[in-house]
Order: structure tokens, then sequence, then C-alpha cells
């Protein structure tokens, strides 16, 4: 079972409880990463900025290190925010003096 964002953006906190932690901006349509303590996981599900999902990716990632699937799942948001970009959209070009 996975969480994915229903609201605009939600802030989570990624660490263990005893140790740092590390706050992430996630966006409408984002999977929720592991390491997102379960009581804040509740709390944002009841105040509707979270939806538990079923997620098949888990499953057959389970056999992936965590690395391996970070890579993938970065791999994977890249390529979609590719295809969200405008056809033909260019870097701004540098001014010159």
């Amino acid at each position: 079972m996975g969480h994915v964002v229903t609201r605009n953006a939600v802030k989570v906190s990624i660490g263990a409880a005893a140790g740092n932690k590390v706050a992430s901006l996630l966006r409408r349509g984002d999977i929720v990463p592991e390491g997102v303590a379960e009581e804040q996981l509740a709390d944002l599900v009841e105040r509707g900025f979270l939806e538990e999902v079923e997620t098949g990716e888990a499953e057959s990632d389970a056999g992936e290190s965590g690395e391996d699937a970070e890579a993938k799942a970065a791999a994977e948001k890249a390529e979609a925010d590719a295809k969200k970009a405008p056809a033909g959209a260019k870097a701004p070009a540098a001014k010159q003096s």
C-alpha cells in the first residue's frame, strides 16, 4: 500500500524518528517515498492531503535496492516532466552586452 498526493503540494519529513530528517515537497500525483512516519501519513490522509493507493510498482521493486528504486523513479519523473514541456520549448537565450 502506498500514498499519493491529492492536493497541489504537501511537505513531508523523511528520515528516522531519532535521527536527521529531510523535508521534501511533493506535488499532486506524486507517490510518497519510503521513510515518512506512519503517524504523519495517517494525519495527512485524514486531512485530505494524501490518499492510500495500491501500488503494483512496490511489489515489482521489492527485489531492487533502495538506490535502484530511487534512480528508476527519478528517471520516470524526468521522462514525465519532459513530456509535459511544450513542443519546441527552448531554454532562454543569454543576454549579450
